[in-house]
């Protein structure tokens, strides 16, 4: 396995019970790609190439998604 520099991060989702996991995130404001596209259903692919305030926001809206709140 030859591993590569990369932007992208693939988040484990399957605790949501959602089978579209990136559309659930998305409507708290955090745009995600859908694992299933890629063949890794219940998973997300997060972009993370951006300024680190966008990411932290966007790491906190997830947290708060997740957590119900």
């Amino acid at each position: 396995h030859h591993v590569e520099a990369t932007y992208l991060a693939w988040i484990d989702a399957r605790r949501l019970d959602n089978i579209f996991p990136a559309r659930f995130f998305e409507a708290f404001g955090v745009g995600l790609s859908e694992g299933s596209d890629f063949g890794l259903p219940g998973y997300v692919r997060l972009n993370f190439g951006c300024r680190r305030l966008l990411l932290r926001q966007a790491l906190q809206r997830m947290k708060q998604a997740a957590e119900g709140k």
